[in-house]
């Protein structure tokens, strides 16, 4: 009886009970039939974690999502656009409640079907308007408005015209607008440019100057000047036009039109030329200055031209200059090219220095010339100028170049000047050409031994700030500084035209591979290891001194020796055993380019160098084909006519091989023995 009771109600709450909703699963194809980009991604509710996401590329693109069945709780799919794209809406999906049929980003599905939605996704576009403007000499401002085709698109604007700039809008999302100016153009030739905006080019035209006259600077600022102390600056009035222009009146109005003052004037200037005049301030007071000078004239567009001048006068502003280099010396004397060097003033004060000239003076003042554009200088800043050398004979020159300004500490500053000649009709000889110092430094001697022309003028020059050197007679002292670094340096004295290298130990280490500590070449090693010439053979950290050298190795230490890592090389193969991808491919050109090697079609890439096809490869850099050597063989196994011969000799002749009698032409070149030539022939070692 009581199993029948609890069987009936059993059956009466489940006849009561709302039917139980049955989840299944399924997938729907998302297909994107635009141009852009995106991705998507299902939710089961809003604001839940993402279960599964795909991306859609342009179109043709589609992917799938598996969706949940069920009828209450839903899917949600929701689009994002990827960059430079934007989403236009859903479409499709036969059996959903019409909410995959809009332009939101989510698209509800609460329908029990399976199947097929399209998500759009379109590349952004733009337009601009207007895509051309003029204007005309005189300038002005101007818009752009960009219309982006959906909110998210973004874009740029960019100039790359000195006379037009962007004050605003260099970038926008969505519709924007781009504002520019156009400065004056005060030339006689119309002019064109382009802005690029929202990757369309907006092209803008600018007409001629009408006008001819054109002044500069303008304004004229004298920056910060001492009370009661004059200060005078150039002002340049030319003509730009096609016809005579006539300044019929100069004159200086305005606040503190007293002390302002005016040196010179201008009457008629042709077309193409100009007039200088010099405006003084003396200022009377401390404070800001500020005037006109008014010019009069027949100019079309200003006939009546104000140029606004201005300065700040204090009882304490002090312009101080210093120069760098403070003594010119130029070498090798080339009659032909000339020479030239770069000199720059600055202001070490507290007041604006003002340039009155730069002049050359002196008994060789006509073998230079100047090219000056320093007026003035504000506290802080620096101007260069150049000095050039015209050089009527190789013989000595010497001048002063001589700097008047307002300087307190040198109101004429002068630079002495010279220039000399290691040209000889005779020769110049060095007692050494090389040099090994120790981490700590070091001083020593080169002596110049002259032959031939009585008179050789000749100098000494250091090419690195560690090594100083100076001169009398014919003997150059020098000093080498320490080397607080843990790395090999070499550097350079120009010594009568020669170089004399110097290597010098870092503070920790004194050589750079592990296995060249007590070799004979081993200050050879190091310094073609701290030019770039090698980088060792195992790992980098061995140099492998006693392997042999091949033929592709032997491309790598002379075109390194010559042009280092960067040079121009012929990228078609010349060889059939050396393709491009090989690692001594460029090298290998190179000495094919410069004619080093003769070889055609097969390099032998790997087969080792001898000691006569060495000679060959290192003048046949140096001198090429046409050389003068010793015609009397100096070695017993290199008679003259061997094919080695002249190359041999040559060697001998440099240097650049030291040995005696026997000089082994058919044996094979050493890594270490490379390594000595490489730094004979091109570092100047001994």
């Amino acid at each position: 009886m009581i199993k029948r009771i609890l069987f009936i109600n059993l059956v009466a709450i489940c006849l009561f009970l709302p039917p139980m909703t049955m989840t299944a699963y399924g997938a729907i194809t998302i297909t994107n039939p635009g141009d852009g980009s995106g991705t998507i991604r299902w939710r089961a509710a809003p604001g839940g974690p993402v279960l599964e996401s795909c991306n859609l590329g342009p179109a043709p693109s589609a992917c799938n999502v598996g969706v949940s069945q069920d009828t209450q709780n839903g899917n949600i799919l929701q689009a994002e656009a990827l960059s430079n794209s934007y989403f236009s809406g859903w479409s499709g999906l036969a059996g959903s409640v019409g909410a995959c049929s809009n332009s939101t980003l989510t698209c509800d599905i609460i329908s029990a079907a399976v199947g097929a939605v399209n998500a759009s996704f379109n590349a952004c576009t733009f337009t601009v308007d207007p895509q051309n403007a003029s204007f005309s000499w005189s300038g002005g401002a101007g818009n752009i408005a960009v219309t982006a085709a959906a909110s998210n698109c973004s874009w740029t604007a960019t100039e790359s015209l000195d006379w037009v700039s962007i004050t605003s809008g260099s970038s926008g999302t969505g519709n924007g607008t781009v504002s520019y100016s156009v400065s004056a153009n005060r030339t006689t030739s119309s002019r064109t440019g382009i802005l690029i905006v929202a990757g369309a080019n907006v092209t803008i035209d600018q007409g001629a100057y009408p006008g001819k006259i054109r002044v500069e600077p303008d304004p004229l600022n004298f920056g910060t000047v001492r009370t009661g102390v004059t200060s005078e600056l150039g002002v340049e009035i030319s003509n730009v036009g096609i016809s005579l222009l006539n300044i019929t009146s100069m004159e200086i109005n305005g606040t503190n039109k007293d002390e302002f003052g005016r040196l010179g004037s201008c009457s008629s200037i042709s077309a193409g030329n100009f007039c200088t005049i010099t405006i003084l301030l003396t200022p009377q007071g401390s404070g800001n200055k500020t005037a006109n000078l008014v010019i009069n004239s027949d100019d079309p567009v200003f006939p009546v031209y104000n140029l606004t001048l201005t300065g700040t006068a204090s009882t304490t502003a002090s312009a101080n200059i210093s120069v760098n280099p403070s003594e010119i010396s130029l070498t090798n004397i080339d009659i032909e090219m000339g020479d030239s060097r770069t000199i720059r003033i600055s202001n070490t004060g507290t007041g604006s220095l003002i340039i009155s000239s730069i002049n050359v003076t002196g008994l060789n003042a006509g073998e230079f010339s100047i090219n000056n554009n320093c007026a003035i200088i504000y506290p802080g800043s620096n101007c260069d100028f150049i000095v050039t050398g015209d050089y009527s004979s190789n013989t000595p020159k010497h001048a002063f170049i001589v700097i008047s300004s307002n300087a307190q500490n040198a109101p004429k500053l002068e630079i002495p000047i010279s220039a000399s000649s290691s040209y000889c009709n005779g020769s110049t000889t060095l007692s050494s050409t090389s040099t090994t110092a120790p981490y700590e430094g070091a001083n020593g001697t080169i002596m110049v031994t002259k032959t031939g022309e009585a008179l050789c003028i000749w100098i000494a020059e250091s090419r690195n700030s560690w090594i100083s050197g100076s001169y009398s007679g014919n003997t150059v002292n020098y000093t080498i500084s320490s080397n607080t670094t843990n790395t090999l340096r070499t550097g350079t004295l120009n010594v009568a035209g020669h170089p004399f290298t110097v290597i010098q130990h870092g503070s920790s280490n004194n050589t750079t591979f592990n296995d060249i500590a007590g070799n004979y070449f081993a200050d050879y090693i190091n310094a073609i290891y701290s030019r770039g010439i090698t980088v060792g053979c195992v790992s980098n950290t061995s140099y492998c001194p006693q392997d042999s050298v091949t033929r592709g190795q032997m491309a790598a230490f002379i075109i390194r020796a010559m042009y280092g890592e960067s040079f121009h090389y012929t990228t078609t193969p010349y060889f059939n055993d050396v393709p491009s991808d090989n690692g001594f491919f460029k090298y290998i050109q190179k000495l094919k380019d410069d004619n080093i090697t003769v070889a055609n079609n097969i390099y032998g890439i790997d087969s080792y160098v001898t000691r006569g096809q060495m000679a060959a490869f290192i003048i046949r850099a140096m001198y090429g084909e046409d050389f003068s050597y010793t015609a009397t063989p100096y070695f017993s196994d290199v008679p003259s006519n061997n094919d080695f011969f002249k190359y041999v000799q040559k060697m001998k002749d440099t240097g650049i091989t030291a040995v005696s009698n026997i000089y082994d032409v058919d044996s094979v070149v050493t890594r270490e023995q490379m390594a000595a030539c490489d730094g004979r022939a091109f570092l100047g070692m001994e």
